[in-house]
């Protein structure tokens, strides 16, 4: 994966803030059943374009230009500075573009798994090389469609270390450690109190410490790092904002938080967030450009959350 996104000067700061979840089938204009090798390839020559990735308990919408993009078999991933996405495709039911907001163009592409919930919406924006998905390039999309993969009833540990094989996906370890609904080894990490994460974010926010979030769902898992420097907490819903991303958290839903080391040395550690159902719905960590200072600044915090 790239390193930490530095953000273009052309990018503009996120001013509103839209729901991130519901089913896809209640936006989309017009429903695909798409060849995603198709599909991701034409999405990296978008240029910049509105990612918006969530769960029960955790949201991300976030600005990024992807690169490069590939399907093999089952796997699937999207690259570009400071992001990474790997998905699986038997459990992207099917897709449909839909229109802005005060808008007659159709600037949204919404990927949703077979119970109509949204997967991933990408969006196109002022800033991206196109203004709309046009007809043309829709009428592709479908014309070009593969048959869809039967959704698998289990090996999902397998299709994850397929998927690992051909992602580089930052220092957080295996896959199937933070995918979201993968059964997990309940010894893996040390719990801390989930009531002090406000209080770490907050200190976190306060001094700009470049972050990585790593967010992900039935469908697919994202990791994407950029500083985060404005915190707002209303009732049990935490949001992080940085220039270009909003993170949302429902702390509520939060049950379990632990502190977790990679398999790669010198790798600072991670936390990871767990809902009631043991399900991973985020990780925290340290972006990869951080300097010593932040360096320091996170260790002495996951110190303080372990004593």
């Amino acid at each position: 994966m790239s390193s930490a996104q530095q953000t273009p000067p052309r990018l503009r700061l996120i001013s509103t803030h839209e729901g991130l979840q519901g089913p896809a089938d209640r936006a989309a204009a017009t429903a695909l059943h798409p060849d995603w090798s198709r599909i991701l390839r034409d999405i990296t020559c978008c240029g910049v374009v509105r990612l918006q990735v969530g769960n029960d308990c955790a949201r991300l919408s976030s600005m990024a230009e992807p690169w490069s993009a590939a399907v093999h078999g089952r796997a699937a991933w999207l690259d570009g500075p400071g992001l990474a996405i790997a998905g699986l495709t038997d459990r992207w039911a099917l897709a449909g573009i839909s229109q802005g907001p005060c808008s007659e163009r159709y600037t949204n592409l919404d990927i949703c798994d077979p119970l109509g919930q949204r997967v991933l919406r990408i969006s196109l924006n002022e800033d991206s090389n196109w203004t709309h998905f046009s007809a043309g390039l829709v009428r592709q999309w479908a014309a070009r469609r593969t048959a869809p993969d039967s959704p698998a009833r289990d090996g999902l540990q397998r299709d994850l270390d397929q998927l690992q094989r051909h992602t580089n996906f930052g220092p957080v370890g295996a896959l199937h450690a933070c995918w979201y609904d993968a059964a997990r080894d309940h010894r893996n990490g040390d719990p801390v109190d989930p009531s002090l994460l406000a209080p770490l974010l907050e200190t976190l926010s306060d001094q700009a410490c470049p972050l990585s979030v790593i967010i992900g769902n039935r469908g697919l898992i994202q990791q994407y790092g950029i500083p985060y420097f404005e915190l707002h907490q209303r009732s049990s819903l935490l949001r992080l904002r940085g220039g270009v991303s909003e993170l949302e958290l429902d702390l509520q839903g939060i049950t379990e938080a632990r502190v977790t080391r990679g398999t790669r040395p010198f790798v600072v550690p991670w936390i990871r967030l767990y809902d009631a159902h043991g399900r991973c719905v985020a990780g925290l960590g340290l972006a990869a450009d951080a300097d010593h200072a932040d360096r320091e600044l996170w260790q002495v915090m996951l110190r303080a959350l372990l004593d």
